[in-house]
């Protein structure tokens, strides 16, 4: 199975559609959080037209597509979201009526995989009667991680650890959130866990990673460098 790996997208439109017009090369897309932006102007690019143009992108996805919410797609106390406080301010506006896009709290086999969409905050609960390997989307990385800092400061989850220890064999943790982290890829227990970061605004192609389940690879392009990993 081929997956494609992308996160913190933050309205950049551009970005979107290079991810719909390359999606019929994967079996899966996968997108852990942050598709809005708090920290634009928001006079400029109002919450709520942020939120239907994203909404609108999802009808046009016809790869099975899992996201999970991030802090910037939860807007309980921000001013604009004050017509409209209800479960859709906490990451439920994700909700698509595309069949083909799973968001918060889905757990989903496809293939060889049970995916689960964890949201913002939350706890990931790992229901697998299945046995399979599970690729977990959860927007914030571990906390005391590589994944999980940049030079400054560790913006990780620090319940994370204890879950993914949990994890079966050859199970994916995909995460984003920290912009410019010191390492992309990290094997925790038995998880490989991964966080593509975040190139400049201005790249036609976000900073993604192809992760082959087969070939037992996984693929970094940044927005200077290609990197490869062997997932062992």
């Amino acid at each position: 199975m081929r997956i494609l790996l992308v996160a913190d997208l933050h309205i950049n439109k551009p970005k979107f559609n290079w991810v719909l017009d390359v999606s019929g090369q994967f079996d899966a897309i996968c997108i852990p959080g942050d598709f809005l932006d708090m920290l634009i102007d928001l006079d400029a690019y109002p919450l709520f037209g942020q939120i239907r143009w994203v909404q609108d992108w999802f009808k046009r996805l016809q790869t099975p597509t899992f996201v999970c919410s991030g802090n910037h797609d939860w807007f309980c106390s921000h001013p604009q979201a004050a017509p409209l406080i209800n479960a859709n301010a906490e990451g439920g506006w994700l909700d698509s009526s595309n069949a083909q896009v799973f968001s918060d709290k889905s757990n989903t086999l496809l293939k060889t995989h049970r995916f689960i969409c964890n949201p913002w905050l939350g706890t990931p609960k790992l229901h697998n009667p299945s046995k399979s390997p599970i690729v977990l989307l959860t927007h914030a990385p571990a906390a005391e991680t590589t994944l999980s800092k940049d030079l400054t400061a560790d913006y990780g989850d620090e319940h994370l650890l204890e879950t993914i220890y949990a994890l079966p064999p050859s199970s994916l943790v995909l995460s984003g959130h920290v912009h410019e982290a010191k390492n992309w890829y990290l094997k925790i227990g038995h998880a490989h866990c991964f966080n593509a970061g975040v190139g400049y605004p201005d790249q036609k192609a976000p900073n993604h990673i192809i992760i082959d389940t087969v070939a037992k690879t996984a693929t970094l392009h940044g927005w200077n460098r290609i990197t490869v990993r062997q997932l062992i």
